[in-house]
């Protein structure tokens, strides 16, 4: 990654690796609307809004899904 895309508060890298709206973290991680909206508006789970749309970070959710992981991944 080069230092032009990397931001100084490291929000940007969040979506080095893309985002999704509401409505594909409901079909693509299998998480509840109210589940997400509560995420976001405890801060738990960053998001950007353009306009009415909520994009959220691929990675937010990855990290959010690692620190509910219960047992050993081996």
């Amino acid at each position: 990654m080069s230092n032009a895309a990397t931001s100084p508060d490291g929000k940007a890298d969040l979506f080095e690796k893309g985002a999704v709206t509401i409505e594909g973290a409901t079909t693509e991680y299998g998480l509840g609307r109210s589940v997400l909206y509560g995420l976001m508006t405890s801060g738990r789970l960053p998001y950007s809004q353009v306009n009415r749309r909520r994009l959220i970070p691929r990675e937010a959710l990855r990290r959010l899904l690692a620190e509910g992981m219960v047992g050993s991944a081996g």
